[in-house]
């Protein structure tokens, strides 16, 4: 990308380019003054790449819960610009030991998480009003309903929300309308925890991995092995017969 139009769309078309330059002076390095134009567009140029291109990749990669040595990174870069003369690592074997580290990582993060959700799990059993069932599903009534009770053939109207054991929201539509599904098509603390159920009643649920993703990760915030907790509302039973 062009250095003076990336700078131009940082600060605006607008900006004169006497100002541009005197940005562009201005920028550090390692805390110390650029000496004239030349270090400050060399450091310009470093700094849009590392934000552009790096920054994206070494986040999606913490984001999934794998660290990096940024100061290996930083090494690499530098190897390869300055040097010219890196380690020589073939695609092959740069994809095998990517595939090997995230491999490795996951499956720490993966026994974490359980350890985790099942020390949760035996501490939230012991609460006031939380009921255990037979598969280890958990859960506690808001509102009692009055209404039909579904079947695993049926579909539901719901509206709900998804936490994380940390609170985050992960998913939810609770909106007027909510969401309409089959009943047999969701995870199964679904299936089960929704037949305990009356049109109207509102109930959270504590669902154990094993009766959620298992051992899978699904999109970026659903770790392998995750305890997910939902509040649900059942606003109508649709039969499907």
């Amino acid at each position: 990308m062009n250095l003076t139009m990336n700078v131009m769309k940082r600060l605006g078309a607008s900006v004169p380019m006497a100002m541009i330059v005197g940005c562009l002076l201005t920028l550090q390095a390692d805390a110390q003054e650029m000496e004239n134009l030349t270090d400050s567009a060399s450091y310009a140029v470093g700094y849009n790449y590392a934000v552009q291109e790096l920054m994206p990749v070494l986040n999606q990669l913490r984001g999934m819960g794998l660290p990096l040595d940024a100061e290996i990174v930083a090494q690499a870069v530098a190897d390869v610009i300055i040097e010219g003369e890196p380690v020589e690592m073939p695609d092959s074997v740069v994809q095998a030991t990517l595939v090997e580290f995230q491999k490795l990582h996951m499956a720490a993060i993966a026994q974490s998480v359980q350890a985790q959700g099942e020390a949760f799990l035996a501490e939230n059993a012991k609460k006031d009003g939380v009921t255990v069932t037979e598969s280890g599903l958990q859960y506690t009534r808001i509102t009692e309903g009055t209404g039909a009770t579904p079947d695993a053939n049926d579909s539901v109207q719901v509206r709900y929300r998804g936490f994380l054991l940390n609170g985050d929201v992960f998913d939810e539509r609770w909106d007027a309308e909510g969401v309409t599904f089959r009943l047999d098509g969701v995870i199964q603390g679904w299936i089960e925890g929704l037949q305990l159920m009356k049109e109207g009643a509102q109930v959270r649920f504590f669902i154990p991995s094993t009766l959620a993703y298992g051992p899978r990760s699904m999109g970026s915030k659903i770790r392998p092995n995750e305890t997910l907790v939902f509040d649900v509302e059942l606003l109508r039973v649709v039969s499907n017969d």
